[in-house]
């Protein structure tokens, strides 16, 4: 008979025994080695997500940094021109944002900053069928917001607050 004698007992494993403990073995490593890849890719993918977000929000931030060079009349017309307080405050919403994506491990399918003629400035941001319009307006605290699901509009310039806005971000990036 074939049989191994265990050291520590009186008993013995067979062969089939022995057989059964590497398939077991096997098994296991193979479990391992997938949630080993998964991790890998999971890690990889929040890696590219992130490269991306940095990459969609400073290109934003240097756009509304070039708004500061804007004159009056930029836009051919009476434009006013752009407060260092209404950039600022752009910026800071373009961190909240930025945070909110980051924390869901999502990107927006658009992250779009615009010059309004009047001094305020308008940030526009969709995710999937959903988008958002928040204008940053020059001497106030609120946000006006613009929000869309497909295409019912949900919002027309509503101002909100900063703690408001957290709330819009979670329905736009959940």
């Amino acid at each position: 008979m074939n049989a191994i004698h265990h050291m520590f007992s009186d008993d013995y494993l067979t062969l089939s025994d022995v057989h059964s403990i590497e398939k077991q073995s096997e098994r296991i490593d193979d479990s391992i080695s997938g949630y080993v890849d998964h991790i890998t890719f999971t890690e990889r993918a929040n890696s590219a997500i992130s490269a991306e977000l940095e990459s969609l929000f400073r290109e934003s931030q240097n756009e509304l940094m070039h708004y500061l060079s804007f004159g009056p009349g930029w836009d051919g017309y009476f434009a006013e021109r752009f407060e260092p307080d209404t950039i600022n405050r752009a910026l800071q919403v373009l961190d909240v944002l930025e945070s909110k994506f980051r924390l869901n491990g999502t990107l927006p399918s658009s992250l779009i900053p615009g010059p309004v003629s009047d001094g305020s400035i308008n940030i526009e941001l969709s995710s999937a069928a959903k988008s958002l319009i928040l204008t940053i307006m020059p001497d106030k605290s609120e946000l006006l917001c613009y929000e869309r699901d497909g295409e019912t509009t949900l919002t027309d310039d509503q101002p909100i607050d900063w703690a408001t806005l957290g709330k819009k971000l979670s329905w736009l990036a959940g």
